[in-house]
């Protein structure tokens, strides 16, 4: 089963131990970036089962 999560270093706290592939992300990655490489995994990977997104929000105007 292919499955991905990533995962903000600023959360305390733990990783999902079932998810193949781990993307670890701070506040310097562009957003446009991180789903750029969740795309090309799915791809390369025909799909994902599950994704997990473990992160902070923020507040924009």
């Amino acid at each position: 089963m292919a499955s991905m999560v990533v995962h903000d270093r600023r959360l305390t706290g733990g990783i999902p131990l079932y998810d193949t592939v781990v993307l670890q992300v701070g506040a310097n990655r562009p957003i446009r970036e991180i789903i750029d490489v969740v795309a090309r995994r799915a791809r390369e990977r025909r799909r994902l089962n599950r994704l997990h997104i473990l992160c902070h929000g923020f507040e924009a105007t």
